[in-house]
């Protein structure tokens, strides 16, 4: 969309946009008019263009999802389209304002009967969406629209999911929960389901009543996720001592961590119109304002919630002089629960350490790579898609990309055209795609790839096969074959390539195999050069300095060595710091670092030059599966066993 004007355009030959009235993550929304027969007002919401018949079933299944949703307190959708690429749903145009503006009149809170009209309205439309199998998995006041007589319509369910969807139909779904009103389960990325939207709304209800939120929003995204899986909110009727306990109960009830505690939103619904008759008779009748036990709930109540439902992950310490000092949830997927948490570290003299407070696991381990201008961070890994975010704003960049089979390696070509993924999959391919726009470029018919490399002109892919032991040369504009580097024939039998990488200038091809060997080639007649470079184990990765001088060689065996590109001998002594295998290493762009990560849960950070130690080791809670520097050299991402990615602010000159 890219902030182009629209005004003026007819959609479908039947609706004319007139005016934005908002932009959002989901696309924007305008204020047409439906100039057909009808002559109506209606907002119009337009998306991004997709593009694949999957994307577009995938469209008109969720557009008849939202039609299906008949109830006074659910937006009205009345038609859905495409028009020259772009996506665009059809709903009713509503008049009033939203309940984050009522709230901004309303500081201290709302009264205690209107609270409860305005909830008793959204819990039962809240009920006709569950019932039909829908889960809209944002709400928040900003979502909640109050018309004139005080209805209230649920809006945006634009990130809703329906639990049957099949998996080759969810890839697009991202949930860019609010963390001020996000439930426990996802914010540790576990499944969504109908309870999540219970909590959102006690988020909610707690702060119409007191004028604040659970927890207080003057704090980081990262500390109010940790409080919603670990902390109970404070009671409300310390609070507001006018509130009957009746109703501080049921928030209690909703914001519960364990999502078998909350009650569901027929019975809240009951539960809520309940109060408002009995509220309504105490003030009709005297003003009372001290609860009465005639109301009183029979719902399962669990005020703290199961606070051990999901303990703090604290299996190591942050080393001395490093700690994070930023932490985000970016977002998860529908179906694949992949959760991007984004730390950002400064080095740090005087301080003591300090625990990482979180994790979040996903379902496979990760693979990031940092588009070359840096303004583009990609992730993927097991059967999670590749995602793309901003990792200036984490804001996410498109839809997510789906592979066939789990991820197993991303990478950026050189010139930032092309983003590849590979997959283990015996029938699986190398895709690339446009990294800006997610179309979907080539694919390199090559199954079960373990390791990729772009050529530093973007004119050659270079892929491994786990199978064939092959190492194989290709055109990733168009997926065509260029030639076999390998066949396997010139290594002994059962040594399988695992790792590969093009020194700076493209002359030389470095591929690392499990017996410990590393094989120089020539890409261009596939000729190897010179003997063998070795190790004592399996090497786990390959890697040129920047400036082409020096390669660098990790192994199994818990070492790193450096070696003179151009007379193939070793710099120094082996690096040996880890107690366990190297699983990936990194130059910095300047080459002055060099970045190793290990199953031992730490990466090291290195002076190549003089071979010792900067700083101590960066703590991760699993194994480290990669690292890679940013293009200006200032930000290391890191990538464990956990699954959890972290970016780390680096020093921009080694003090080692």
């Amino acid at each position: 969309m890219g902030g182009m004007d629209l005004a003026g355009v007819v959609l479908g030959g039947r609706y004319e946009l007139r005016r934005l009235i908002g932009r959002g993550g989901m696309g924007e929304v305008w204020h047409g008019e439906d100039i057909s027969v009808l002559q109506r007002e209606v907002a119009v919401k337009v998306l991004p263009a997709v593009s694949g018949t999957t994307s577009v079933r995938r469209f008109d299944r969720e557009a008849a999802m939202l039609a299906r949703l008949q109830h006074p307190g659910i937006t009205v959708v009345h038609d859905a389209g495409r028009h020259d690429g772009y996506l665009y749903i059809v709903m009713e145009l509503l008049q009033g304002q939203d309940l984050a503006r009522v709230m901004a009149d309303h500081p201290d809170g709302l009264p205690v009967e209107r609270v409860l009209d305005f909830f008793h309205q959204i819990a039962d439309a809240l009920a006709t969406a569950h019932r039909d199998g829908v889960v809209h998995r944002d709400l928040k006041p900003a979502n909640l629209f109050v018309q004139p007589g005080d209805r209230i319509k649920i809006c945006d369910f634009g990130i809703a999911r329906s639990p049957d969807a099949s998996d080759a139909l969810t890839t697009s779904g991202v949930v860019l929960g609010t963390p001020l009103y996000m439930s426990p389960e996802q914010c540790q990325g576990r499944p969504v389901e109908a309870p999540s939207d219970i909590y959102a709304l006690g988020a909610v209800l707690f702060q119409l009543l007191t004028g604040h939120t659970p927890f207080p929003a003057d704090q980081s995204p990262y500390a109010l996720i940790r409080q919603h899986v670990e902390d109970s909110p404070p009671l409300l009727g310390a609070i507001r001592p006018d509130i009957p306990q009746e109703l501080a109960e049921l928030v209690a009830q909703m914001l519960a961590k364990d999502p078998n505690d909350r009650p569901d939103a027929t019975a809240l619904a009951r539960a809520l119109a309940d109060l408002t008759a009995d509220s309504t008779t105490r003030s009709e009748e005297s003003g009372e304002r001290e609860p009465r036990q005639t109301a009183r709930l029979t719902l399962p109540l669990s005020a703290d919630g199961g606070d051990d439902e999901a303990p703090r992950q604290n299996s190591g310490l942050l080393p001395a002089r490093w700690t994070r000092t930023r932490t985000f949830l970016i977002g998860t997927p529908v179906l694949s629960a992949i959760v991007l948490v984004l730390g950002i570290a400064v080095l740090r003299n005087d301080s003591d350490p300090k625990p990482p407070d979180w994790s979040v696991r996903t379902d496979g381990a990760l693979e990031v790579a940092f588009s070359p201008d840096g303004s583009m961070l990609a992730a993927g890994g097991g059967s999670a898609p590749i995602l793309r975010w901003d990792p200036e704003t984490g804001e996410r960049i498109g839809g997510p990309l789906r592979q066939v089979g789990n991820v197993y390696n991303v990478a950026f070509s050189p010139d930032g055209t092309l983003l590849a993924a590979s997959t283990l999959q015996y029938n699986g391919t190398v895709r690339l795609w446009n990294p800006k726009t997610g179309e979907l470029i080539s694919e390199c018919y090559d199954a079960e790839v373990v390791a990729v490399a772009f050529h530093p002109k973007s004119t050659m892919l270079a892929t491994v096969n786990q199978a064939t032991e092959k190492v194989t040369l290709w055109d990733p504009k168009t997926g065509d074959q260029i030639r076999v580097i390998s066949e396997g024939d010139t290594t002994e039998e059962g040594d399988d390539v695992s790792s590969l990488a093009f020194s700076p200038d493209g002359t030389t091809l470095a591929t690392g195999d499990d017996e410990g060997a590393v094989r120089l080639w020539n890409p261009n007649t596939g000729e190897q050069i010179g003997e063998p470079l070795q190790h004592d184990d399996d090497i786990t990765d390959v890697e040129f300095s920047r400036d082409g001088t020096t390669l660098a060689t990790a192994s199994a065996d818990g070492t790193v060595r450096l070696w003179d590109s151009k007379t193939k001998g070793e710099i120094g002594d082996p690096v040996t710091a880890h107690s366990n295998s190297v699983s990936d290493l990194a130059f910095s762009p300047d080459g002055d670092m060099l970045a190793t990560a290990s199953v031992d849960d730490t990466v090291r950070l290195w002076n190549p030059k003089t071979g010792k130690q900067i700083g101590e080791p960066l703590q991760h809670d699993g194994d480290v599966t990669h690292v890679a520097y940013s293009p200006d050299g200032t930000t290391l991402t890191t990538a464990s066993d956990g699954d959890t990615v972290a970016l780390w602010q680096l020093p921009r000159k080694p003090t080692a």
